[in-house]
């Protein structure tokens, strides 16, 4: 099923990206609503990207926030139905050549949970710092920064 990744740019793809999180993180993770919902993703500094299969049904979603430091992405979400199909490596490959920071010494980073580290690492990410909570006491994150040139998918 091809899928098809891009900017969000309509309020109608904005709500797909709110149910996928909704799915993934509320549902799924038990991350509290009002955390998971923090009101940056309508700050001019927010861009959101989202993933559609051929029939336009919302599958994935990013979001990407300029902050001092650089791009740091942030609600990363697939769908569980569509884990293991590449559309979470569609993604990161869209904010590969898209969502890079611009400024030269700036870093593209996130928040990651733990269990996904394996895929950000093959990904081209490094871990860095300290472990810590996020999004509730049970979900473990590392911060974590690309590295050009490490990807070894």
């Amino acid at each position: 099923m091809p899928i098809t990744v891009k900017w969000v740019d309509t309020k109608e793809e904005m709500q797909l990206c709110y149910a996928i999180r909704e799915e993934v993180f509320v549902q799924g993770q038990q991350v509290d609503p009002k955390v998971e919902i923090d009101g940056r993703d309508e700050i001019l500094e927010t861009k959101h990207i989202i993933a559609l299969d051929e029939s336009g049904k919302g599958v994935g979603t990013i979001r990407l926030r300029q902050i001092e430091a650089g791009v740091k992405m942030e609600r990363l979400a697939v769908l569980e139905s569509q884990r293991g199909k590449g559309v979470g490596n569609l993604i990161l490959d869209f904010v590969h050549e898209h969502g890079q920071p611009t400024e030269e010494g700036k870093l593209l980073m996130m928040h990651a949970q733990e269990h996904a580290l394996p895929w950000y690492e093959r990904r081209g990410y490094e871990a860095y710092g300290e472990r810590f909570t996020e999004g509730g006491p049970h979900i473990w994150h590392r911060k974590m920064r690309f590295v050009p040139g490490k990807v070894n998918r």
